[in-house]
């Protein structure tokens, strides 16, 4: 136990000392980030590539592997020989935890990068001279989304989906993870070009075109 509490204490030791010195070198902008299409940004891609082949392989071969241990844990319970597997399966355990650390750090990188763009993507859109004629200057009313459909990754997010926002009217969305909470608010405020069906509405003004088009 003794031994187990120290590689898991040594373990988060050295995943901090990561993620501190990744944070320090964002602060002191020695790390910076440019847009998810500029070929430069190897450290975005690296990211987003990481992440991916994680998610994809590194999950799957571990599963794969720690089946495999159990079965041939079993085997070796039989033969009264439990102690070096035992060390093997508590090394595979350790190196699959430790990679999690690698992949939040990673998911951090990469959603500072996404989050540059997105900026960028704001800042952009605010510098421009709205159309008088489609957004003229006068009070908020009303912002309406009429029969949204949206889907991604082969699966449909939403279908039909009606919201209506009024004057110091107070929103939560609340859902499970991946069900489309934030891809909704981006697509409101603009900062997600996936196709999608419906209709958006200012103060009774049809805005979709703007909002399809503006990338």
């Amino acid at each position: 136990m003794f031994t187990k509490n120290l590689i898991v204490f040594f373990e988060n030791k050295i995943a901090f000392l990561i993620h501190k010195s990744i944070f320090k070198a964002i602060l002191n902008r020695k790390i910076t980030f440019k847009s998810e299409e500029d070929p430069d940004n190897s450290l975005y891609l690296l990211s987003q590539s990481y992440r991916d082949f994680s998610t994809e392989y590194i999950g799957s071969v571990f599963g794969f592997v720690l089946n495999l241990a159990v079965i041939l844990s079993t085997i070796a319970l039989s033969l009264n020989n439990v102690v070096p597997l035992s060390i093997v399966i508590l090394a595979l355990i350790h190196s699959y935890l430790f990679n999690n650390h690698i992949v939040y750090l990673f998911n951090i990188v990469s959603d500072l990068g996404q989050f540059k763009v997105f900026k960028n993507n704001v800042y952009s859109f605010l510098k421009e001279i709205p159309y008088e004629s489609l957004l003229p200057n006068e009070e908020f009313k009303s912002l309406s989304v009429k029969n949204l459909t949206l889907g991604f990754d082969h699966m449909q997010v939403f279908k039909d989906f009606n919201l209506e926002v009024l004057p110091k009217q107070k929103v939560l969305i609340q859902g499970e993870s991946d069900c489309g909470k934030s891809t909704l608010a981006k697509i409101i405020v603009n900062l997600n070009n996936d196709d999608y069906l419906g209709e958006i509405f200012y103060n009774k003004i049809n805005i979709t075109p703007i909002l399809l088009h503006h990338f």
